[in-house]
């Protein structure tokens, strides 16, 4: 078993998290187009609203987070590195 120190852990963890986020945010476009897409296909079979309330209050997110994308790169990474911190203290 490998000892890694606490620094070394907590930036690896924050670098992985950084590396998500900029995953979901690239990949955002194409998050919306599949949630409208299976929506449409649950629709069309005959889904209620309520079958298909989870994936519409997704598909909101994912339209926000699109829309606040340039705000989330330049805010988002500080504010989630200073939150890990405040973690990692605890």
């Amino acid at each position: 078993k490998s000892k890694i120190k606490r620094s070394e852990r907590k930036a690896q963890q924050s670098h992985n998290i950084e590396d998500e986020m900029d995953k979901y945010l690239d990949n955002s476009a194409s998050i919306v187009a599949h949630l409208e897409s299976e929506i449409t296909n649950l629709k069309s079979q005959g889904a209620t609203p309520e079958q298909t309330k989870r994936m519409e209050g997704e598909l909101n997110l994912a339209k926000k987070v699109q829309q606040y994308e340039p705000i989330i790169r330049i805010v988002g990474k500080p504010m989630i590195k200073k939150v890990m911190s405040i973690i990692d203290r605890v």
